[in-house]
């Protein structure tokens, strides 16, 4: 039409304008504020659910210092809290055992360095062995002092009382516990009807023995009602708890010899 360029101006108010970005901002700063405090909150629970269990640890620890080995932690959690917790317990369970030989070792010393008093030694030895190793019935065979070729049968009975049985070891049988001085797992369909081992009730029987020189010492026999043998550490103990039985049978002897050589 020949005229010159339009000039459009097109304007609202400025609250109409910046209603949407008002708007927004009431919503964020709420849910931002929200978001913060809940993940303050979960944050808050995280930390007391980590820190519970490291207290309970703390304080078992301090347990186990006093020689408390009987203390165990909830392991109940697949994280790492709960493989710290099953490592603690393998650890207490075993240090455990280990006191329980060592004063055991200690105890049969004292008695040895008293008397030549067999049956104390044997009482003690049983009474022991019941504590760490998880076996039933046990029992040991243990040479007379006075004859390499008697032996004495013992085990302990309901009431923890101490049975006495005089033996006559085969030299099929003798040979069979001399094999054992590693451990031996024995079989029921490889024993003699006669034999000393299969009146001994169970379903799976374990003989540790243990020289005197070149002679049979003795042996422990440990009855178990399921298909198992000890563990690494309970033969261990047994081990040791043999070696101070020996060390008391050769007293005893000595004692006799010299005994016999006075009169």
């Amino acid at each position: 039409f020949g005229a010159a360029s339009w000039l459009v101006i097109a304007s609202q108010p400025e609250d109409h304008a910046l209603a949407p970005a008002h708007a927004i901002g009431r919503v964020v700063v709420p849910v931002a504020m929200l978001g913060l405090l809940v993940a303050a909150l979960l944050g808050g629970i995280y930390v007391r659910r980590a820190l519970e269990p490291l207290h309970e640890l703390a304080g078992a620890a301090s347990r186990v210092g006093k020689r408390d080995f009987d203390v165990r932690i909830a392991a109940t959690r697949d994280d790492e809290l709960g493989i710290l917790a099953r490592s603690f317990n393998a650890m207490s369970a075993h240090l455990g055992r280990q006191f329980k030989a060592l004063e055991a070792q200690a105890e049969i010393d004292a008695v040895i360095l008293s008397s030549a008093d067999l049956s104390n030694v044997v009482r003690i030895v049983l009474g022991r062995v019941a504590e760490f190793v998880a076996a039933a019935p046990y029992s040991l065979l243990l040479a007379d002092p006075a004859g390499a070729d008697h032996f004495h049968f013992y085990s302990t009975g309901p009431g923890h009382e101490l049975n006495e049985q005089e033996v006559e070891l085969s030299p099929g049988e003798s040979a069979q516990f001399r094999t054992a001085t590693r451990g031996l797992r024995l079989e029921r369909a490889q024993l003699a009807a006669s034999s000393l081992l299969a009146g001994i009730p169970g379903t799976t029987l374990y003989s540790l023995a243990f020289l005197l020189g070149d002679a049979l010492g003795g042996a422990f026999v440990l009855g178990y009602d399921t298909d198992r043998v000890p563990d690494a550490d309970e033969v261990s103990m047994l081990w040791k708890l043999g070696d101070r039985v020996a060390v008391a049978l050769a007293t005893a002897r000595r004692d006799l010899e010299l005994h016999k050589r006075a009169h």
